[in-house]
């Protein structure tokens, strides 16, 4: 990327940011109502804020609630079957930690079985 190209990309971020200039330069505080706050992940509590479980997309909803099912059973990890025409290695259970369907559903780093299982 160009010297111009990435001035104008910056510029381009300034003006969308609606940062004052003294708010650029660190001499002002930005607000910190502005900022959004992660919904962190703790085991047995929802994946994602309540008020948004209702409008999840159909499979998020449902492996949302399997996930709540499960945490009121005390189910802390969740198996999957695979079959030897997967992977060719034979049947196995892939073992998944809830942790990692929360970072699925923030679209975070996700764990090698995951990508397992989104593969199949």
């Amino acid at each position: 990327m160009g010297q111009t190209t990435q001035q104008q990309v910056f510029v381009t971020f300034l003006k969308e940011s609606n940062l004052t200039v003294a708010q650029i330069a660190g001499g002002e505080d930005i607000p910190k109502d502005d900022v959004v706050i992660k919904w962190m992940y703790e085991l047995g509590k929802s994946l994602v804020p309540p008020e948004i479980v209702s409008v999840l997309p159909t499979q998020m909803y449902k492996l949302h609630q399997h996930y709540m099912h499960a945490m009121a059973d005390c189910i802390f990890m969740q198996g999957a079957k695979i079959k030897d025409d997967d992977f060719l290695r034979g049947e196995a259970i892939i073992w998944i930690n809830w942790e990692e369907i929360y970072q699925l559903f923030h679209q975070e780093d996700l764990d090698i079985s995951m990508v397992g299982l989104w593969v199949l």
